[in-house]
């Protein structure tokens, strides 16, 4: 066991000593000396070492030289290394006859060849121009092989450096053939050629590998015919490039060939002669993480890849990631390629030729994702290719100048933008032949996509997107176009059929300069087009169509939903523009839909929406808003042609729209022509001077007033339009006013000419000489604005007037041959006929016109000399007798105060109140000494008759509101009390009495008290109320009675409260049956002194209000108005205040009707409650609406107005207040004043069998005049706010 333990632990160590004995058996090391011959002896000696495994040259020294007897080869049938640990030069001294040829014999097995710490320097060609530093042969076709050159360095090399071919026909190692790994390559001619016979499995099997190399001043790279190359982590720089090679990097020939560039830098490569850094044939190309700074070529691309056959259009791919090319050349030229560049920077780029500035290539599909084009300048060509399939997914392009047609062209080929910003782009081609991109689409149609892109502060010379061809199909989608500036339109779609997709697109401050191109998106031929969600704002147009501008369409199918359109600007159109006249009806469509116009301005028509095409259906405008928008005509929308289908019904909402000349909403061009002088059958006399007036209007009826004339000068005339009068001479007569006097006609036209101001026409001086009486049929037509001369309808079509002769006070007189004229009588200069004072008549039959023949008569209204003073109404003379019949009624007031004053001690007079009598007496005494202040007089007797009439009113009118509203406080609703279903009072008997009415213990032992309340339960509802009321008064009389008045109402009441004391009531319950009807009395008083203070503050204000507005206008200047007779009076500026207060009292008045409606059915109130009720009533119709009637209607007639108001109104108050003292009067002339019971409504009393009446004095209840007379006191009580006892003043 101890044996076993040991061998199995020094295993490991036997197996790493056999493993060395073997390694050492199988390996040679030749050490190579310093003689030139050395090399050429290391080869022989290694070609005879077939049976090692390693065979190792070993190079001690700093420097060695190659044989020139070209001598040095090698034949490899073992893993071959060459070693230095000094980095040992090897010198080939500049010959061809130096090369180092090695040669991989038939193996099976891979064989390594490995060059380790050498410098290969100074090589160079004699006579064979095909040499080369290294040789590389294969005697079998397997490149089983491996040639690696590890930290070498070679120098100073004329033509080839690597020579080898690729003869495999099979992949079967997965390493590379050729590995450079941390090499440098300085000054050389060309590195590799790689040669092969064609065969599509040879880039399979080789590849070269470089990894963190470095090529300095170098030709050309190498050429490869089959196989891949890559090169990781290396450094390009300063290659030269030769017109012997052509390219000046990689060469590559067959199809599926790969080269690939990783963390790779180019820098400073200007290569002179006319070829590409790449030429690649049918080859794979592959750029990732790498850079391209400071790389030019006179070939104008630093890749070239040669092209298929169009037959077989197999796309060969490049692929370009994550790297930056910075002042390099153009790109690519290709055809039929699958590109793909993502996560790349290109900036700094300029281009003065006529080929693409980053890819030419044709025919391909180019996909472009995360990159950024910056700081670019083209100057002849475009940023791509046109004929290629494009995405462009996150592509940043900004601070670039165009100086070509486009930027981007894209012609018969599909493109789509997604995620991309344009930004500081300026397109500075030639005039209107400049663009950010151009697309031209095929019949079979192409689409553009722009999707989550935005493009903004760029400038174009020209349209900034132009569309041509066929066939588009444009979808815009969450685009952003703001801060552009275009010498034409953003969007100009000039295909002959496109299908447009606008979706939540926010387009705004951009503007277009071109003053012959429209809208910011314009659109001609046949246009299908969507547009959702979107805002178009700020942007400004120096043509027409402040957004959208829809030109010679011949198809129109546009849709615009949810969309706003604000502060927009164009010529026609703030927003949208539509001139499409070749549009047959069944080819157009455009619906808008809830949508906002607001703050959109046109220069001229259509503040929104300008529309010139027949028979536009305004049906498909929905729910669509325009407010604050702005145009000469149309504020919001402007309408040129003549078949207008418009709807109401499409809760569309016009919200201060403004328009100059016409149409604050729509408008219309000038649509017709209205004659508004109210005329119909006219006579006139001949020469007589005739005003005729015509109005232009538009379709919708807005007067077209055209301040500006943008209507050019429009012409009326008037013609003749008779059909027996000689045409040919009427018309040479109308057409010319210059021609005055024609031959062997019998009429002549004047004056029959006007031009269209502001909308108006006026014929000032149109007449018409006959030479006798004759009709005329007129008619109106335009002589000029041919433009719309066609649509403007005439509305009045004929006028018949009539010729006659000269009136009675007219002169006749001769005007040309057998025409005449009539001509009124002529005074001197001081008859004032122009002021409107007087008139001149004729007065004597002699044909002369002279001021001898004529007189000078005042006007009505007008006397004196030369009638230069007013003719006032005499109001005193007319109105006499209204002055005797108020002094009469004043009478009859004071008569009646003084009688009231007398009779002051009645009880009816101190039970109604003797102060409120006299205080409603005076207001009926102010209102007719109101009468007998003239208001057309001065304007301090107007002011006096306005005040004394409405403080007079005021004061009666709040006594009766006042008399009314105590009246509903402390009365009661019999009606309603009856009507009930006594549901109270069957809870109130049927319950525990105990537990409805809770008591005090002395109630409890009152055994009347019981009693009393157990015979409640049976009692008739009078009963009930009477006992209710009972209870109300016996607590108002302890509450608020004196001491010397204290009393019950008798000996049964329900609830006794002799005792009681404020002490005893704050002990019972909030809620006991006395707080209840404690709180009932207390409201009601509470609720009567409120009314007290109102009715006192509401006059106070009232008198106030009035008194400040005479004040105002003490010193008014005067005014007179001549009334319907001529006659002059002054005009008071108070009339309108008082026509005011008419209609204030008016509804007062309907107020207080309502407010008293119920009364008729109410108990316990005054029976003159009912009068004042009636009273109300002829008030309500003889009172404040008269003169409101009056002032509306006879105004003018000074006379019917003051007779008219003085009668009914006088009528009205004098029955009113005879209705309000008719009780007063009546019960104190037959001594019923002091019996309540005969002027106060309570209870019906037991009817008298005997007289068959209840107010007989056969039956006397006792019991019923107290209660009435206690009741009484409650309202004397309640009508008072401050009381008077004892030496002092108490508020109650």
């Amino acid at each position: 066991m101890i044996i076993l333990k040991i061998k199995f632990y020094y295993l490991p160590v036997l197996l790493i000593l056999v493993f060395y004995f073997i390694t050492e058996i199988y390996t040679y090391n030749i050490i190579v000396g310093q003689e030139e011959t050395n090399i050429e002896e290391a080869a022989i000696t290694s070609n005879k070492l077939i049976d090692s495994e390693y065979v190792y040259l070993i190079f001690d020294d700093d420097y060695y030289k190659m044989s020139k007897r070209g001598q040095n080869h090698f034949s490899i049938y073992q893993n071959l290394i060459f070693q230095s640990k000094n980095g040992t030069i090897l010198d080939f001294q500049n010959s061809d006859k130096t090369t180092l040829y090695l040669e991989f014999g038939s193996s099976p097995i891979e064989r390594k060849l490995i060059f380790e710490n050498i410098t290969f320097i100074n090589f160079d060609y004699e006579k064979n121009f095909n040499s080369y530093l290294l040789g590389f042969y294969y005697l079998n076709s397997l490149n089983n092989f491996k040639i690696e050159f590890i930290n070498c360095k070679f120098k100073n090399i004329k033509n080839l450096m690597v020579h080898t071919e690729a003869i495999c026909t099979k992949l079967i190692q997965s390493s590379p053939q050729f590995v450079f790994n941390k090499c440098s390559f300085i000054n050389l001619d060309r590195i590799f050629n790689v040669e092969g016979y064609m065969d599509k499995n040879l880039n399979k099997c080789f590849n070269m590998y470089f990894k963190e190399c470095h090529f300095e001043s170098i030709k050309s790279i190498g050429s490869i015919k089959n196989g891949n190359i890559f090169f990781d982590n290396c450094y390009f720089k300063n290659i030269e490039g030769d017109m012997d090679y052509q390219s000046a990097i990689i060469n590559s020939f067959s199809y599926g060939n790969q080269i690939k560039f990783l963390n790779t830098k180019f820098s400073d490569i200007k290569i002179q002669s006319n070829q590409p850094l790449f030429y690649l044939d049918k080859t794979t190309l592959e750029i990732n993480n790498s850079i391209f700074k400071n790389c030019s070529s006179n070939f104008g691309f630093l890749i070239y890849m040669k092209t298929f056959s169009t037959k077989s259009k197999k796309l060969i791919s490049i692929n370009i990631d994550n790297s930056e090319f910075d002042n390099v050349s153009s790109l690519l030229s290709s055809e039929y390629n699958y590109i793909t560049i993502k996560n790349s920077n290109f900036h700094n780029l300029i281009s003065v030729a006529s080929t693409p500035l980053i890819l030419n290539s044709l025919y391909s599909k180019i996909n472009i994702i995360n990159t950024n084009f910056k700081n670019i300048i083209i100057s002849k060509s475009t940023l791509v290719s046109d004929d290629s399939e494009y995405e462009f997914n996150n592509v940043n392009f900004s601070n670039i100048i165009s100086n070509s047609k486009a930027m981007i062209i894209i012609v018969h080929n599909q493109v789509s933008f997604s995620n991309c910003k344009f930004s500081n782009i300026i397109c500075n081609g030639d005039s209107e032949d400049s663009s950010l991109i151009r697309f031209e689409s095929l019949k079979n149609g192409n689409t553009m996509k722009m999707y989550n892109t935005t493009i903004n502060d760029c400038i174009s010379n020209g349209a900034f997107l132009r569309i041509y061809g066929e066939n588009t199909n444009l979808a815009y989608e969450n685009i952003s176009f703001s801060n552009i500036t275009s010498f034409g339109s953003l969007i100009s779609n000039k295909s002959i059929k496109s299908n447009v997709y606008i979706n939540n697109a926010n387009i705004f401050n951009n503007t277009n300069m071109n003053i012959r191109k429209c809208g910011i998106i314009k659109n001609i031929n046949e246009v299908n087009m969507r547009v959702t969600n979107s805002k178009f704002y700020a942007n400004s147009v120096k043509n027409s169509g402040g957004s959208f501008c829809f030109i010679d369409n011949n198809k129109l199918n546009v849709t615009i939903e949810s969309s706003y359109f604000r502060n927009n600007n164009g010529i026609n159109g703030g927003a949208i523009y539509i001139n499409s006249e070749i549009l047959e009806k069944q080819n157009k469509i455009f619906s808008i839909k809830d949508t906002i116009f607001t703050d959109n301005e046109a220069k001229n028509m259509g503040g929104a929406i300008y529309v010139s095409c027949n028979e536009l259906n305004f049906k498909n405008i929905e729910n669509t808003t325009f407010l604050y928008n702005s145009a000469y005509a149309g504020g919001a929308i402007y309408i040129n042609n003549t078949n207008i289908i418009l709807s109401q019904e499409n809760k569309n909402t016009f919200i201060n729209n403004t328009a100059e000349s016409h149409g604050n909403n729509y408008a219309s061009n000038p649509y017709k022509i209205t004659l508004i002088t109210d005329l119909n059958d006219l006579t006139i006399t001949s020469g007589e001077s005739k005003y005729l007036k015509f109005q232009l209007l538009d379709y919708f009826n807005n007067t077209v007033k055209d301040f500006s004339k943008l209507y050019s000068n429009l012409i009326l005339q008037v013609i003749n339009n008779n059909n027996n009068n000689n045409n040919n001479n009427n018309n040479n007569n109308n057409n010319n006013n210059n021609n005055l006097y024609q031959k062997d006609i019998d009429y002549k036209f004047l004056g029959n000419k006007c031009f269209f101001s502001q909308g108006y026409c006026d014929l000032n001086n149109f007449k018409i000489y006959v030479s006798n009486p004759i009709s005329i049929n007129l008619s109106f037509a335009l002589e000029s604005y041919n433009q719309h001369k066609d649509i403007i309808n005439m509305e009045t079509q004929n006028l018949k007037i009539n010729v006659s002769n000269c009136k009675e006070n007219q002169y006749k007189l001769k005007f040309h041959k057998n025409l005449f004229y009539c001509e009124d009588p002529v005074c001197s200069n001081d008859c004032p006929i122009n002021e409107g004072k007087a008139s001149c008549q004729k007065i004597s039959n002699d044909k002369k016109n002279s001021i001898s023949n004529n007189l000078c008569i005042c006007l009505p209204g007008w006397i004196g000399e030369h009638c230069r003073n007013k003719n006032f109404v005499n109001m005193k003379k007319k109105y006499k007798y209204s002055y005797i019949i108020m002094p009469i009624i004043i009478g009859y007031i004071v008569i009646t105060s003084i009688f009231v004053y007398i009779n002051k001690d009645e009880k009816i007079v101190n039970d109604i109140g003797y102060l409120k009598i006299q205080m409603v007496l005076l207001g009926f005494l102010l209102y007719y000494l109101s009468y007998n202040f003239n208001s057309f007089e001065n304007y301090l007797s107007c002011a006096l008759n306005y005040t004394f009439k409405h403080i007079g009113i005021i004061l009666i009118y709040s006594l009766f509101l006042f008399y009314i509203s105590i009246g509903k406080v402390l009365g009661i609703n019999y009606k309603k009390v009856k009507e009930t279903n006594f549901e109270s009072f069957q809870r109130y008997n049927g319950n525990n009495i105990n537990s409805t009415f809770p008591v005090d213990n002395e109630t409890k032992n009152d055994s009347s008290m019981k009693d009393s309340l157990k015979e409640s339960v049976v009692t008739t509802l009078e009963e009930e109320l009477i006992n209710d009321i009972k209870k109300k008064l016996n607590i108002y009389n302890k509450l608020y009675k004196r001491n010397n008045s204290s009393f019950e109402i008798d000996n049964f009441s329900s609830v006794s409260i002799n005792n009681y004391n404020t002490k005893s009531r704050k002990s019972e319950k909030p809620n006991s049956f006395y707080d209840n009807d404690y709180n009932s009395i207390n409201s009601k008083i509470v609720k009567i002194y409120n009314c007290y203070v109102e009715y006192l503050i509401i006059f106070i204000i009232f008198i106030i209000i009035w008194v400040t507005m005479i004040l105002i206008n003490f010193k008014s200047e005067d005014k007179y108005i001549q009334q319907y007779d001529g006659k002059w009076r002054y005009n008071c500026p108070l009339s309108n205040a008082n026509s005011i207060m008419d209609m204030i009292e008016f509804f007062l008045l309907i107020y207080l009707i309502l407010k008293s409606k119920n009364l008729w059915n109410y108990i316990f109130i005054f029976k003159f409650l009912k009068r004042i009720i009636y009273s109300l009533l002829i008030w309500v119709t003889l009172g404040p609406i008269v003169n409101i009637l009056s002032f509306v209607t006879m105004y003018d007639n000074t006379f019917y107005y003051f007779l008219f108001n003085r009668i009914s109104c006088g009528i009205c108050y004098l029955i009113i207040s005879i209705l309000f003292m008719w009780d007063i009067f009546y019960y104190i002339i037959v001594n019923k004043g002091n019996k309540p019971e005969c002027y106060f409504i309570s209870l019906k009393s037991e009817m008298c069998t005997r007289h068959n009446s209840y107010i007989c004095e056969c039956i006397k209840n006792e019991e019923n005049e107290i209660l009435v007379s206690n009741y009484i006191d409650l309202y004397r009580f309640c009508s008072k706010i401050l009381l008077y006892t004892n030496g002092n003043i108490r508020h109650i």
